[in-house]
């Protein structure tokens, strides 16, 4: 059925104007992005389609090549899907930027999945912040293999004290999707514990990510 079939209160954007974004499933939300499918194909089935390929926790890795393999998406209609989701990625990172990210943590943990949790090798994420918890800067420090990313600690307190930050939060990601900490993860974790208070700045937390989870590793012990 093509969306001008659709009972007008019903197709995506009057439902958008009527009753609120909230209201739209993620395939209504796309179809507005793509704005018109093809021939035989409306703009809400090729929204389902390229979400049954490319769910929303898989975007950080597509590119516009993968999106262009599907009917009906050509490069330009990839690309607002990317810039899309960029956008959305960064409005978490600059709510982290303005507000503490201790009492408004969820927004720096979406970003952090949003960054790194998808990515098929280990990434290693430093966040520094300022004296109220807010974040100055950000930094992908270390890239590993498939399940091993290789820490110094020197560089991260370099990049801290350069961002003359008083506290961190540490984040990296399992490929594997299984965000329990091995025996590395927790002996690093203390490594960058006890060197940073030796320099003064303040190890907040060791999240370990995947596109979907999260496990904070300070908060086991």
């Amino acid at each position: 059925m093509k969306i001008k079939e659709i009972p007008s209160q019903s197709r995506p954007r009057e439902k958008a104007m009527v009753i609120g974004l909230d209201s739209l499933s993620n395939e209504e939300l796309l179809a507005i992005i793509l704005r018109t499918g093809y021939q035989g194909k409306s703009a809400i089935a090729l929204a389902g389609e390229v979400l049954s390929k490319y769910p929303l926790h898989l975007f950080k890795s597509v590119t516009i090549n993968d999106l262009i393999t599907i009917k009906g998406i050509k490069e330009a209609k990839a690309l607002d899907l990317l810039v899309c989701f960029e956008l959305s990625k960064r409005v978490n990172l600059e709510f982290g930027k303005n507000n503490c990210v201790i009492s408004n943590p969820d927004s720096l943990v979406d970003f952090i999945k949003a960054e790194i949790g998808s990515l098929d090798n280990e990434h290693f994420l430093v966040v520094c912040l300022n004296t109220k918890n807010v974040v100055i800067d950000y930094k992908i420090l270390f890239i590993g293999t498939v399940d091993m990313a290789i820490v110094h600690p020197r560089d991260i307190f370099k990049f801290a004290i350069k961002q003359n930050a008083t506290s961190i939060i540490c984040a990296h990601n399992h490929p594997s999707a299984d965000v329990n900490p091995s025996k590395q993860d927790l002996h690093i974790t203390n490594v960058i514990r006890e060197a940073g208070e030796l320099v003064g700045i303040k190890l907040l937390d060791h999240l370990v990510v995947s596109s979907t989870q999260v496990y904070s590793i300070l908060n086991s012990f």
